[in-house]
């Protein structure tokens, strides 16, 4: 240790140009340096020196430095003081200084290495290589003389110095309490993106939103004539009430998907039934009947059409729509070709409703 003290006094005395950059304002809880671009860590026994309050750093001792980030016997090693008035130190994960991902606690609950030269061992991560984790970091802060808690963002080459390697960025907590490690005190913020799926229709706002992390968003759907608002998809979940949809609580990049569907009926089958979906004989699904099959011998539309033939016998043949929930005044409208025996044969047009018996259209209360 002496020796590595003796080397750095020596590099500090030559004229080694030093990166500088300020410290960011002290005002807030959370204070980041400025680092405008990555600084070099240089591959030698100084390496790069900073403190996180005032903001120096060099290629040579700097007072009141916080992190030391050096080369030993050529590979990539973290240092701090043993001063008497020091309380800096790295965050430990077990027994190794880990490269850590964003969101992690550095606090007066983490365990920290001791001060000196920190082992192979301990250097495993970043030796290995890394790009933009974060150490996390304890120090005595010399303005307020209390113990803060900070980060920095470390990029290094792997698989076994660690050089070339750079610091990012650095932030620290200026009253003692916990940081996260990434966290910079900015608000943050994702992006809900809004789109139609099925349509017509419209959402609004159309474009993508910014919003605070936890926040929600409100999204107003506007059915075209004929539409009506179905469901409302994607990612971000939340509730539809009418034609407004607020998102749930937002935590990443999200997408809201409004989809409209036609006014009509409401019934299971095809406003539009021609018939023609099926193999012969078959009827479509819903469809039931006495005496009437699909056949392809004659049709309005080809190929099919729902046809019952002629019996030497008294029967009643019926077809028989799906059951459907009509929306306002709905009108039903069929093409039909007959030959009927006069005296002898005819046919009725009925509706059953809510279950009932089948009672002649008009007598329901319809027109013909």
């Amino acid at each position: 240790m002496i020796k590595r003290k003796l080397i750095s006094s020596i590099a500090a005395a030559v004229a080694v140009t030093a990166l500088s950059f300020g410290s960011g304002s002290s005002s807030a809880a959370i204070v980041c340096g400025s680092v405008p671009t990555p600084i070099t860590i240089t591959n030698n026994i100084d390496g790069l020196y900073i403190n996180f309050v005032t903001g120096a750093n060099a290629n040579a001792t700097v007072a009141g430095w916080d992190l030391n980030a050096y080369a030993a016997t050529g590979a990539f090693t973290f240092f701090w003081s043993a001063g008497a008035a020091n309380t800096n130190a790295g965050l430990l994960t077990g027994a190794k200084y880990a490269a850590l991902a964003a969101g992690v606690a550095v606090g007066p609950a983490g365990t920290y290495g001791a001060a000196g030269v920190a082992t192979a061992a301990q250097m495993a991560d970043w030796r290995a290589g890394v790009t933009n984790q974060y150490l996390g970091v304890r120090f005595n802060n010399e303005v307020t003389a209390a113990t803060n808690y900070g980060w920095a963002q470390l990029t290094t080459t792997g698989p076994t110095t660690g050089f070339p390697a750079t610091l990012n960025a650095y932030c620290y907590e200026n009253t003692g309490l916990a940081i996260n490690t990434g966290d910079t005190g900015a608000a943050v913020t994702f992006t809900v993106t809004p789109s139609v799926g099925t349509p017509s229709g419209t959402i609004s706002p159309a474009t993508p939103q910014t919003v605070t992390s936890g926040a929600t968003s409100t999204f107003t759907l506007a059915p075209a004539a004929g539409f009506h608002t179905d469901t409302v998809t994607g990612t971000c979940g939340g509730v539809l009430t009418g034609n407004s949809y607020v998102t749930a609580a937002v935590t990443a990049n999200c997408t809201v998907i409004a989809n409209f569907a036609a006014d009509s009926s409401g019934g299971t089958f095809p406003p539009d039934e021609n018939f023609d979906e099926v193999t012969a004989p078959a009827l479509p699904t819903g469809w039931t009947g006495t005496g009437f099959t699909t056949v392809t011998t004659a049709a309005d539309s080809a190929p099919n059409s729902a046809f019952a033939t002629e019996l030497p016998t008294v029967n009643d043949f019926t077809l028989d729509t799906p059951a459907f929930t009509p929306l306002g005044a709905t009108t039903l409208t069929f093409r039909h070709q007959f030959n009927l025996e006069d005296t002898f044969d005819g046919a009725v047009l009925e509706i059953s409703i809510n279950g009932g018996a089948f009672a002649d259209i008009v007598t329901a209360g319809g027109a013909f």
